[in-house]
Protein backbone atom coordinates (compact mmCIF):
# COMPACT_ATOMS: atom_id res chain seq x y z
CA UNK A 1 0.00 0.00 0.00
CA UNK A 2 2.94 2.54 0.81
CA UNK A 3 4.27 1.57 -2.02
CA UNK A 4 1.41 2.77 -4.20
CA UNK A 5 0.94 6.13 -2.49
CA UNK A 6 4.79 6.75 -2.48
CA UNK A 7 4.21 6.43 -6.78
CA UNK A 8 2.28 9.93 -6.69
CA UNK A 9 4.21 12.03 -3.97
CA UNK A 10 7.14 14.05 -5.14
CA UNK A 11 10.35 12.57 -5.11
CA UNK A 12 12.46 13.83 -1.82
CA UNK A 13 15.75 13.89 -3.66
CA UNK A 14 18.59 16.52 -2.79
CA UNK A 15 19.27 18.87 -5.72
CA UNK A 16 23.08 19.03 -4.83
CA UNK A 17 23.32 22.20 -7.38
CA UNK A 18 21.35 24.02 -5.22
CA UNK A 19 23.08 23.60 -2.07
CA UNK A 20 26.49 24.14 -0.47
CA UNK A 21 29.16 22.06 0.82
CA UNK A 22 29.63 24.71 3.60
CA UNK A 23 27.12 26.20 6.35
CA UNK A 24 25.95 30.04 4.73
CA UNK A 25 26.54 30.99 8.37
CA UNK A 26 30.05 30.06 8.46
CA UNK A 27 32.23 33.30 8.91
CA UNK A 28 35.90 30.96 7.84
CA UNK A 29 38.28 29.47 10.20
CA UNK A 30 39.71 31.50 12.83
CA UNK A 31 43.27 31.97 12.23
CA UNK A 32 45.94 33.78 15.12
CA UNK A 33 47.63 37.10 14.24
CA UNK A 34 50.56 37.88 16.34
CA UNK A 35 52.99 40.39 16.28
CA UNK A 36 56.65 41.06 17.58
CA UNK A 37 54.86 44.03 19.67
CA UNK A 38 51.98 42.52 20.98
CA UNK A 39 50.99 39.23 22.28
CA UNK A 40 47.77 37.59 22.98
CA UNK A 41 46.55 38.26 26.34
CA UNK A 42 46.09 35.29 27.30
CA UNK A 43 42.79 36.11 28.87
CA UNK A 44 41.07 32.51 27.55
CA UNK A 45 37.82 33.84 26.71
CA UNK A 46 37.99 32.58 23.21
CA UNK A 47 38.66 29.59 24.48
CA UNK A 48 36.06 29.26 26.64
CA UNK A 49 33.22 30.70 23.98
CA UNK A 50 34.31 28.07 21.77
CA UNK A 51 31.68 25.01 21.82
CA UNK A 52 33.54 22.52 21.09
CA UNK A 53 36.51 23.52 22.82
CA UNK A 54 39.01 23.58 19.65
CA UNK A 55 40.73 25.88 21.08
CA UNK A 56 43.85 25.39 24.07
CA UNK A 57 46.09 28.33 24.61
CA UNK A 58 49.59 27.63 25.02
CA UNK A 59 51.23 30.67 25.61
CA UNK A 60 51.40 34.67 24.85
CA UNK A 61 52.94 33.41 21.69
CA UNK A 62 51.04 30.14 20.63
CA UNK A 63 47.74 28.87 20.16
CA UNK A 64 46.57 25.62 19.10
CA UNK A 65 43.55 25.65 17.24
CA UNK A 66 42.09 22.09 16.64
CA UNK A 67 40.16 22.90 12.64
CA UNK A 68 38.23 19.58 12.74
CA UNK A 69 36.78 20.32 15.67
CA UNK A 70 35.97 24.26 14.68
CA UNK A 71 32.43 24.82 13.04
CA UNK A 72 33.37 28.29 12.07
CA UNK A 73 30.86 29.88 13.83
CA UNK A 74 32.84 32.90 15.16
CA UNK A 75 32.32 33.05 18.83
CA UNK A 76 35.76 33.10 19.43
CA UNK A 77 36.86 35.94 17.32
CA UNK A 78 33.64 37.94 18.67
CA UNK A 79 35.29 37.62 22.30
CA UNK A 80 38.46 37.98 21.55
CA UNK A 81 39.33 41.47 23.44
CA UNK A 82 42.54 42.13 22.52
CA UNK A 83 41.27 41.47 18.78
CA UNK A 84 44.37 38.39 17.95
CA UNK A 85 42.21 36.15 16.16
CA UNK A 86 40.27 37.02 12.65
CA UNK A 87 38.05 34.82 10.46
CA UNK A 88 39.51 33.72 7.15
CA UNK A 89 36.81 34.42 5.01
Amino acid sequence: LYELINLFRPNKTLDFDKISPSSPNARGIPVPIFNEKEDCSTCGNCAKACPTKAIEIASKTKMNIDYGKCLECGLCVEVCKSEKLVNSS
